[in-house]
């Protein structure tokens, strides 16, 4: 799978065959199709992984019986930190928004819209939490962390010093997370 996912990521969906994930793999295409049927069941299984590692990382934030305010910071916080850890899933995500190569898993969005409904309209209701479309926040997000993930050689122009220090990685960590809860009113 890793090997799939750099292909991916290099090269978009579009850019690549099964032949170019088999060499990055090191296996042959026969043992791939093995597998998946399809360049399209490869692709989907990866994001279907990403996804499962991104809910574990809302439902671990999710256990912990914190407050709005602090399960969002957190949970964003956790984001950022998933992406910074798995860069490969930033180019792809930047690829393929960039380029709308691929459709988008609706089942899966609305996995992540449902939760994030269900978290926010009761608090809309009792005016803890601003009105805000789902989708446009989770546009948000999303753009965000990837934007600032990616920006690197951005950060090392101006600033000297890119997101390997750690003063820059904190300053960008919680840039995004002081958005997010502003655009949710709750900073």
């Amino acid at each position: 799978m890793r090997g799939a996912l750099e292909t991916f990521a290099e090269h978009g969906f579009a850019g690549c065959s099964m032949r170019d994930v088999a060499r990055k793999a090191r296996i042959r295409v026969s043992s791939l199709y093995h597998y998946f049927a399809s360049k399209e069941a490869l692709f989907q299984e990866i994001l279907d992984k990403m996804s499962d590692e991104m809910r574990e990382i809302v439902l671990s934030v999710m256990s912990k019986g914190l407050d709005l305010r602090e399960l969002t910071r957190e949970s964003t916080g956790k984001f950022f930190d998933f992406f910074l850890a798995n860069p490969a899933y930033v180019r792809l995500g930047l690829h393929n928004r960039a380029n709308g190569e691929t459709p988008i898993d609706r089942s899966i969005i609305n996995r992540w819209l449902g939760l994030m409904d269900g978290l926010m309209k009761p608090a809309e209701i009792q005016g803890t939490l601003k009105a805000v479309d789902p989708v446009c926040l989770m546009v948000t997000i999303d753009g965000l962390v990837h934007w600032h993930l990616a920006n690197d050689h951005f950060y090392r122009s101006i600033l000297g010093r890119g997101l390997d220090d750690p003063e820059i990685l904190r300053r960008a960590r919680e840039h995004v997370i002081q958005v997010v809860l502003r655009t949710v009113g709750l900073e």
